[in-house]
């Protein structure tokens, strides 16, 4: 895959990962139990009228369900956040859950694509929005000086854009041909996309005439200019230089404060699962579906704690 998840190192050394995370039970007073309510929660308003998902319990819900507990046992410092369920479902209408699993491994733990997207306080999304207004004001400066007199705040523009990858924004036509720009060339696809959306509907954002009633024409951009054969050339059209990016990127996130992201370890959940199983069967870790090599390389490292479930709309 373009993201990589096909070498991801851990799923080198724990080729039974999936099966051991996404199956696992937990207690009502595991740190990860919170995460599995919500994200059963939100199963049922992700794609409700996609033919995969609509059916409550049906096969849509059930895979989606194994991707997204099994990334929560895996790293337990994100563990779900709204707007995960988008990403995972369009993972599982095109490959097996163990493969959507990792390839939502690979997008949500790299910087090239959704890294600290759904973290507390979204730092990335924040970022991002921080760098709209002069990536807009070069391509429009006419635009942004409207937004910027109607008090237009750029977070709340993008916000569900970038979280869903513009899942819920497109028509699915459309959603396959930005996926597969993203999958090619990262983040960067993100931002070109949003500046093609406003771009196509200049015209009618300029006439709106207050942040309100801009905000809601946004909110429901007319359909023509979202459709493939109008916004992909427009996409393709905006010029964007990762230096540029980069630069930005650099200057907006000083706004921040510098945190370290706990990395997801495979070796600490492996050996919690091993230790849930020695307490539940004598066999230990065969008992709960990992191989001998699975075991054998699990480490008594101590895991990291889950963080609070966050509850995000978008």
């Amino acid at each position: 895959f373009l993201c990589g998840s096909r070498t991801l190192p851990d799923r080198e050394q724990y080729p039974d990962l999936f099966s051991v995370l996404s199956q696992r039970a937990y207690a009502a007073d595991h740190p990860l139990h919170k995460f599995l309510e919500i994200i059963d929660k939100d199963l049922y308003r992700t794609f409700p009228h996609h033919f995969l998902f609509k059916e409550q319990e049906g096969f849509g819900q059930a895979n989606m369900r194994l991707v997204l507990r099994a990334y929560a046992a895996y790293n337990p410092p994100l563990g779900y956040c709204q707007g995960m369920g988008f990403i995972a479902g369009t993972l599982v209408m095109y490959m097996l859950p163990e493969d959507a699993f990792w390839c939502l491994a690979a997008l949500l733990g790299s910087k090239n694509y959704l890294e600290g997207f759904y973290d507390d306080g979204l730092t990335e999304i924040q970022i991002a929005a921080a760098m709209l207004p002069e990536l807009l004001s070069v391509q429009s400066p006419r635009l942004w000086a409207h937004f910027e007199a109607n008090d237009v705040i750029p977070i709340l523009v993008m916000q569900e854009w970038f979280m869903c990858v513009y899942i819920k924004t497109l028509p699915w036509d459309s959603v396959v041909r930005v996926w597969d720009m993203f999958l090619r060339e990262g983040r960067k696809v993100l931002h070109r996309v949003a500046l093609a959306l406003l771009l196509l509907n200049e015209e009618a954002l300029l006439q709106r005439e207050d942040m309100n009633e801009i905000l809601m024409f946004i909110r429901n951009l007319p359909r023509a200019t979202l459709q493939a054969d109008a916004l992909i050339p427009k996409v393709t059209a905006v010029k964007l230089k990762r230096e540029d990016l980069d630069r930005l990127y650099a200057k907006h996130a000083q706004a921040f404060p510098a945190r370290l992201r706990p990395v997801p370890s495979a070796a600490d959940a492996v050996a919690e699962a091993l230790a849930a199983g020695k307490e539940t069967a004598a066999s230990g870790a065969t008992a709960n579906g990992l191989s001998p090599h699975a075991a054998s390389a699990a480490s008594p490292a101590s895991k990291g704690s889950a963080s609070p479930a966050r509850t995000v709309q978008v």
